[in-house]
């Protein structure tokens, strides 16, 4: 039973992994020189790395499973390294919060700040506490409730019942309803930006978010966030995967039939030489299964021959239902002076709301981002205290930039500019590398260089209402953000395991 996975980063190498440790002969191929997708990292002659993708890491206990069933031949997994100090917030009106640690209380540090802003917090991450139970419970692991089946569940879960304005809310109007405080608002209604739907777009339930990063565990891998891809690869190719890097996948077209009938999908790409004991060229293989691990939509338009899908998937995008997230620009810092930071610094614009419509709805650079500046230094000093990562919201590929040297020079001297001025400190260094949403296009087959896949553009009911890993089409499966359960390394680690289980369930011991 042969399986093509295109795609390898998280989500495409740890399903790739599991099918080939269960019996499958698995193809994996990656359009780039080196396995990750958006989880990359840079290197300098001195040696340095910087991560240019995820920089911490939530749900450590999803990593750990996906590493505790791929060690036995992956080698010994990065140890995820425990963050010891929360978000530092800088506001644009001067306020600076130094946030509690992961775990600890937020709300009882709000108590610092103003009593009546320590109950509404401690209301909302209630809330939000009670949102991520019944989804991890009912939505996270299993196939995406359709507004029937989920309002039946958070009837009968009580969910409903205990926080009824979640059903009726976008997550903008629960947030407004709940909390006074203008910055407090702004921190919460930020959350939206991690899936890349505006506030008023997104469900309520998106509160879960809150809790994810307030009272669970966070971590980061020692040595970087690429140790993580670096380990998936090893475990990979030590269970038989072939992997072929720098290989383009030009086509895949249903074999003996349409989509909807098909008995397996023909893969044609070119290669640049990135398999082993491979050279240039270009080849046609047939398979039994296909396993689409970039984003979904990009693919339908780039290489992925699925009439049905099309009409249905992209047909939102066309249609204007869905539409690019928001990307990010990413500044590589080599810093000069050794000055200790926070592991993870917020620079909060004046209005991060309005903000974010500007790149979201209108398509433009905001004058004022929000910007994140990164230290890992601070958790795991095994990295350079010379690492500096900055990033800074970005419209998506359909607002025209070219991001060519002289944008991407510019962009990185304003967020540089803005970053020195809210800390009030200077952050000398040499930029040793940019990501732009051009780069996310190129490299990874974002949708539009959009972060996280195709969003909605209307609030819907439903919530957690992204597009099933399992399509209409058999014989085809997707992984990644762009799917279900959603964006994010744990996220995708729970997709990767749904579908590597359903298709050893299938193609090995005849279960449905």
């Amino acid at each position: 039973m042969r399986i093509a996975i295109v795609g390898a980063g998280v989500g495409g190498l740890a399903t790739a992994a599991r099918l080939a440790k269960a019996g499958l002969e698995v193809d994996l191929f990656e359009t780039g020189p080196r396995v990750g997708g958006k989880m990359q990292v840079v290197h300098n002659s001195s040696g340095l790395r910087w991560d240019t993708g995820p920089t911490l890491v939530t749900l450590p206990d999803e990593i750990k499973d996906t590493f505790d069933h791929l060690s036995d031949r992956g080698g010994v997994p990065p140890e995820l390294v425990p963050v010891r100090e929360g978000t530092h917030v800088h506001f644009a009106d001067g306020s600076d919060w130094a946030l509690p640690a992961p775990g600890q209380s937020l709300s009882r540090w709000m108590e610092n700040v103003d009593s009546r802003l320590a109950r509404e917090c401690a209301e909302v991450l209630k809330v939000a506490a009670d949102v991520y139970a019944f989804a991890n419970d009912h939505v996270l692991h299993r196939e995406p409730p359709g507004l029937v089946e989920l309002g039946l569940k958070t009837t009968l879960g009580g969910l409903a019942l205990r926080t009824p304005d979640l059903a009726r809310l976008d997550y903008l109007r629960f947030v407004q309803s709940r909390l006074t405080d203008p910055r407090a608002r702004e921190l919460f209604l930020h959350f939206s930006s991690y899936v890349g739907i505006l506030p008023e777009h997104a469900t309520a339930s998106l509160v879960s978010i809150a809790h994810v990063e307030f009272g669970m565990p966070v971590v980061f891998p020692r040595g970087g966030v690429y140790e993580i891809a670096a380990f998936l690869r090893r475990a990979a190719e030590a269970h038989g995967v072939r992997l072929r890097t720098d290989a383009k996948v030009t086509s895949a077209r249903p074999v003996g039939g349409s989509d909807t009938r098909n008995a397996g999908w023909e893969v044609a790409w070119t290669s640049a030489g990135g398999g082993p004991g491979e050279g240039a060229g270009e080849g046609t293989s047939r398979y039994e299964a296909l396993v689409v691990a970039t984003d979904p939509h990009q693919a339908l338009v780039d290489w992925l021959d699925s009439p049905t899908l099309r009409r249905h998937w992209y047909g939102d995008v066309v249609e204007g239902r869905l539409a690019p997230s928001e990307s990010q620009f990413v500044v590589l810092v080599e810093r000069a002076e050794e000055s200790p930071l926070a592991h993870h610094v917020k620079i909060f614009p004046d209005s991060w709301t309005r903000t974010y419509r500007q790149v979201v709805l209108e398509k433009r650079l905001p004058e004022d981002p929000c910007v994140y500046a990164v230290w890992p230094h601070a958790t795991d000093p095994s990295v350079s205290p010379r690492i500096l990562f900055l990033s800074a919201m970005a419209p998506s590929l359909d607002s025209g930039h070219s991001w060519d040297q002289t944008q991407c020079e510019a962009y990185t001297r304003h967020i540089r500019e803005l970053a020195e001025r809210r800390l009030g400190r200077a952050l000398p260094g040499r930029v040793v590398g940019t990501v732009s949403p051009m780069d996310l296009y190129r490299g990874t087959g974002a949708l539009r260089g959009g972060l996280y896949g195709a969003a909605p553009t209307r609030f819907r009911q439903v919530a957690f209402a992204r597009a099933s890993s399992f399509s209409r089409v058999p014989r085809l499966y997707f992984v990644g953000g762009g799917v279900h359960p959603g964006p994010g390394v744990p996220m995708v680690l729970k997709g990767a395991r749904r579908v590597a289980t359903r298709m050893v369930s299938e193609f090995l011991t005849g279960g449905r």
